[in-house]
């Protein structure tokens, strides 16, 4: 096998195509480029005779013994019993003698899953006289599992969740301290890039089945969806989707489940994906604990909740009529939570993108990524964001914190009226350079948009405000004149 090594290195060639262009063809120095997959093929043809023998202490699936499994050189070994696992190692040692493998003692470690072990230290295993270090917390290929909790899984979903939470926290630092602007759009790619895979990293092997599985991943979520759309903290977490169409991360690492099991499904009926999930469903006829049974309890934690009912999904076929409520109920959460909520008033009842065209208010898209979020000038987005989004600096807001009743919340500079956005912008009569202001900015509405002006007439003035917020074509001009507006507010003292 050697000698067929050494001829596919002598022989191997590579090069570079791009596009329809073709670079010439190189030879790599020394073995194989780090990405070519013959890599792992090279690996697995090496590692192909490996012998581990079956004990009855073996793990079954269904019919068939898993003794052990190999992701590349990650090699893992089961076993139910002590004997069986020490007998299983030095088999083991034996067969890296014989194919001149080194075991690296210091990487290798064993752990007791589903049973607690008061005095790990009482245990010993050893890998030619070597002993192995018990760990009770340890990463095996991507994953970190426990063996001191009920959720294996428990500390992997902590560990991604600081993850996320880090490099949020770490990415807008770098953008504030060097005044560099990022846009919403470029946030949004830069969150699925980099935020989403921690995110929802695992959420295939071990489902949401519990309420607390994902708070602290959707504490990460937030706290980069709020820095994107720099609306601060006492933003609503509805918003938070309904403005930027990123899913909440309960909803988007259940989707990623459920595609998940229908590809389980599809699998052939000899492989070992297969065989576990039968296994699994097997256990949840039976009411015992599983896999599939955490999938059915993940659906069911989610906030309208989706029944996969007392029998397991059988068909591939079925899985995208389940993902189909998945998105419904998504759907039907965001707007429940923003129709209850007072502070999204204006982002409520929003109409459809072609209202001025079609001359039909209509209805928007519950969520998505809003048009105003593509405003270009920085100081006029963020300060539409914030007064659509009621973390503004209006009476209205600023006075609730400190508890003061709604009614005394006066304008200040009417003194006549509770000052809330619809005063400030269309309402108010308390300086001369806030008419003058209004004034401009509907005329020149009316110049440039006469189909627009048409359509206001007549339009109360929060529907006037939900108009303009959703109309494209003059949304630079509304935010301009929005920003206008709260810094003649801020300049005065509330």
């Amino acid at each position: 096998i050697f000698d067929v090594y050494r001829t596919i290195y002598e022989r191997m060639q590579y090069c570079v195509q791009l596009e329809g262009e073709r670079d010439e063809e190189f030879i790599s120095d020394m073995g194989i480029l780090i990405g070519d997959p013959a890599s792992p093929i090279m690996w697995l043809l090496y590692f192909a005779d490996i012998q581990v023998p079956d004990t009855l202490s073996d793990v079954l699936l269904g019919e068939v013994r898993i003794s052990h499994l190999e992701q590349a050189d990650d090699i893992v070994l089961f076993a139910t019993s002590r004997a069986a696992l020490q007998a299983k190692l030095d088999a083991f040692y034996k067969w890296c003698c014989d194919a001149f493998l080194r075991i690296n003692n210091k990487k290798s470690w064993w752990t007791a899953l589903g049973c607690a072990l008061r005095d790990p230290q009482s245990v010993s295993f050893s890998i030619g006289g070597q002993v192995v270090d018990p760990k009770t917390t340890e990463t095996y290929v991507g994953m970190k599992i426990t063996s001191e909790k009920r959720d294996m899984f428990a500390e992997h979903g902590r560990s991604k969740a600081g993850n996320a939470h880090a490099l949020a926290s770490t990415i807008f630092a770098i953008i504030d301290r060097l005044c560099l602007q990022c846009p919403p759009t470029t946030a949004c790619r830069l969150y699925a890039a980099i935020i989403d895979p921690h995110l929802t990293h695992g959420c295939d092997v071990s489902p949401d089945s519990t309420k607390r599985a994902t708070l602290q991943l959707e504490r990460a979520q937030n706290l980069y969806l709020r820095k994107l759309l720099r609306a601060g903290k006492r933003c609503s977490t509805a918003a938070l989707f309904t403005e930027t169409g990123i899913w909440p991360i309960r909803y988007r690492r259940a989707d990623l489940l459920v595609r998940y099991l229908g590809y389980l499904l599809q699998r052939p009926a000899g492989d070992y994906a297969r065989l576990a999930l039968a296994d699994s469903m097997e256990l949840f006829r039976s009411g015992k604990q599983s896999w599939y049974g955490d999938v059915h309890k993940a659906l069911l934690q989610l906030p309208f909740a989706i029944d996969l009912g007392p029998d397991p999904i059988e068909d591939s076929g079925d899985i995208d009529a389940v993902r189909d409520l998945i998105k419904e109920s998504m759907r039907d959460f965001l707007r429940t939570r923003g129709a209850a909520n007072p502070k999204m008033q204006l982002v409520q009842r929003r109409p459809a993108h072609n209202c001025v065209s079609t001359g039909v208010y209509g209805t928007a898209p519950v969520m998505e990524f809003r048009a105003y979020l593509k405003i270009p000038i920085p100081e006029h987005r963020t300060a539409l964001t914030r007064l659509l989004l009621s973390t503004h600096e209006l009476a209205i807001e600023r006075l609730r914190w400190q508890g003061v009743a709604r009614g005394e919340r006066l304008c200040r500079l009417c003194h006549a009226s509770v000052e809330h956005p619809v005063h400030a912008l269309f309402q108010c009569t308390g300086r001369a350079c806030l008419a003058e202001l209004r004034g401009d900015f509907v005329a020149e509405i009316g110049r440039v948009d006469e189909p627009l002006s048409r359509f206001l007439e007549g339009r109360t003035d929060l529907a006037r405000i939900r108009i303009l917020a959703s109309h494209e074509a003059t949304l630079p001009r509304f935010a301009k004149f929005v920003y206008k507006v709260l810094k003649l507010y801020s300049s005065v003292p509330m």
